[in-house]
């Protein structure tokens, strides 16, 4: 098994992913494994989205229901956690500070690459190129197992310009343009996540309409030419079990999501 490497697009709507608008998007949509509805969980905000993806559990249970700068303990096992115990390399690239405490220990992990998004002159134009850039020079080193990117700038975007703006729109060109260039170099054993965490309507979300709850979940190899569309329904929970399961490793019993099955068709 090669390495699985993880996208988060925040705010990343499915009807953003269009041939004219994000073709690399649209092309991993057309040639791997897709579900254009999977849900996001309540509030669709992205610190609760994040304890859900990472942590496998509802927002219910691990009680982070906002951005604020919180301590709350979640004391349920984590993805990445999780992987570095096994003695796998992770290497993870993020600029939104909370995500600090999603993705845990920097120390353990082979490779944190956290650049404050307050930092960064314009994080609109050149904050996710960088992510992108980081991951792929961690990646050509070949030791990499497990690879988190999150690009935050399409969700900057979507609030101060509005969801499916002509600037939402342009963003999301922006962020395929470079995610485009970064799986060229991918190796081909590679397996590809992408997905959002929630969607948007007008210049916010957070609440249970279809614009902010549903999200598009994406699986993609190199060698596959053939697309199939999920029928089933998928969650931001069904992520980590996933990526567990592609890696032959125990799924904690303590986690709400599933193993999307449908990704080992990329094999």
């Amino acid at each position: 098994m090669g390495p699985v490497c993880l996208i988060i697009i925040d705010g990343l709507r499915p009807d953003a992913i269009r041939m004219d608008i994000s073709p690399t998007l649209w092309h991993l949509s057309k040639n791997g494994v897709f579900s254009p509805r999977a849900i996001s969980v309540m509030p669709s905000i992205t610190l609760p989205c994040f304890y859900s993806i990472f942590f496998g559990i509802s927002s219910q249970r691990h009680l982070v229901l906002s951005n604020e700068n919180n301590t709350t303990k979640v004391n349920y096992p984590n993805l990445i956690k999780t992987l570095s115990e096994k003695g796998l390399k992770c290497g993870v690239f993020f600029d939104w500070k909370p995500l600090l405490r999603v993705v845990g220990d920097p120390e353990a992990l082979d490779c944190c690459f956290f650049e404050d998004e307050e930092s960064s002159s314009d994080k609109i134009s050149d904050g996710d190129h960088r992510m992108f850039s980081s991951a792929a020079n961690y990646m050509s080193s070949g030791r990499a197992d497990f690879i988190f990117i999150y690009l935050g700038s399409v969700d900057i975007v979507g609030h101060q310009f509005g969801w499916m703006s002509e600037k939402y729109i342009n963003q999301v060109n922006f962020i395929d343009k470079n995610l485009g260039i970064f799986i060229k170099d991918l190796p081909e054993e590679t397996t590809l996540l992408v997905h959002s965490d929630h969607g948007g309507h007008g210049f916010s979300h957070g609440s249970d309409k279809d614009e902010d709850m549903r999200i598009p979940w994406i699986a993609w190899k190199k060698k596959r030419n053939k697309g199939y569309l999920i029928d089933n329904q998928v969650s931001i929970l069904d992520t980590a079990p996933t990526i567990l399961s592609l890696m032959d490793i125990p799924i904690p019993s303590e986690w709400d999501g599933k193993v999307i099955k449908e990704v080992f068709k990329l094999n």
